[in-house]
C-alpha cells in the first residue's frame, strides 16, 4: 500500500475499535522499517534512555514491541508488550509496566534440564 492508503486503513481500524473519534485525528505518517530487529551500537544506551524518558512523560503514549522499545525481544514478548499497553489503556493508567517484560533475560527456547 502507499502511505496514504496505510494511514486511511489504520485510521479506519482505530475508529472501528473505538480507540479514537474521527475529529481527534490530526495527522498520520508511515515509517517503513528496514530492519526486523533493533541493531545495537556501542554506546547507544544513554541516547536511547533520553528518548525513552522523554516518551514516558506522555500519559497517552506507550512504546511497545521490538521497534518501539528498541529491544531484541522474542515475538511473544513484543506482542505481550502490546497487550499490556492495551490493558493500560482500558484501565486508564499504567498499571502494567511494559518495560519489565523480559528484564530477566530468560528465553523460552533455552533448555532447562
Amino acid at each position: 500500500m502507499n502511505d496514504q492508503d496505510l494511514i486511511s486503513f489504520a485510521t479506519g481500524e482505530m475508529f472501528h475499535l473505538k480507540l479514537t473519534e474521527p475529529e481527534d485525528l490530526l495527522d498520520g505518517f508511515v515509517i517503513r522499517e528496514t530492519e526486523a530487529y533493533p541493531t545495537y551500537y556501542l554506546g547507544h544506551k544513554p541516547y536511547f534512555d533520553i528518548l525513552k524518558n522523554y516518551a514516558e512523560q506522555f500519559t497517552n503514549l506507550q512504546l511497545i514491541g521490538r521497534g518501539g522499545m528498541y529491544r531484541y525481544n522474542n515475538m511473544d514478548h513484543a506482542i505481550y508488550s502490546g497487550l499490556l499497553a492495551a490493558r493500560n489503556y482500558l484501565v486508564g493508567y499504567r498499571k502494567y509496566l511494559v518495560w519489565n517484560i523480559n528484564e530477566d533475560a530468560e528465553y523460552l527456547e533455552e533448555d532447562k534440564f
